[in-house]
């Protein structure tokens, strides 16, 4: 795998979750979602760091470093944009949200989140 390094790229342990979380995804560890199905909940797994990055009294490198892998293997996390897209915004615009302005992390986020505008856009609770 390659990535842009980054600071969290950087992260001892951020190639080896990517490629474990691309592995259960071609192993089908994850479940397969046909395309244009949307899947009703997320895989348990997912739902452990959907959990950590939506709570705002999770620390902050811990809530980055999610970010980043959701970034990092966007496919993976694609068919679940829906249940994604809260979390993510919530971070990068909370007022703490690892740098100053519109910082690369920002822009990366948003990105991948404007990729997913097809699947699934942000409502109103």
């Amino acid at each position: 795998m390659e990535f842009e390094m980054d600071e969290l790229n950087q992260h001892e342990c951020m190639t080896t979750m990517s490629g474990l979380i691309k592995h259960m995804q071609r192993n089908e560890i994850t479940p397969k979602v046909e395309e244009g199905v949307t899947p009703q909940d997320l895989p348990p797994w997912m739902k452990f760091l959907h959990t950590k990055l939506g709570n705002p009294s999770t620390q902050l490198n811990i809530r980055l470093f999610i970010a980043k892998l959701i970034v990092n293997s966007e496919e993976v996390f694609r068919p679940y944009a829906k249940f994604w897209i809260g979390p993510i915004l919530q971070l990068v615009v909370s007022g703490n949200n690892g740098g100053t302005g519109i910082h690369y992390m920002v822009v990366e986020t948003v990105v991948t989140l404007l990729s997913w505008s097809s699947i699934a856009t942000p409502t109103v609770s």
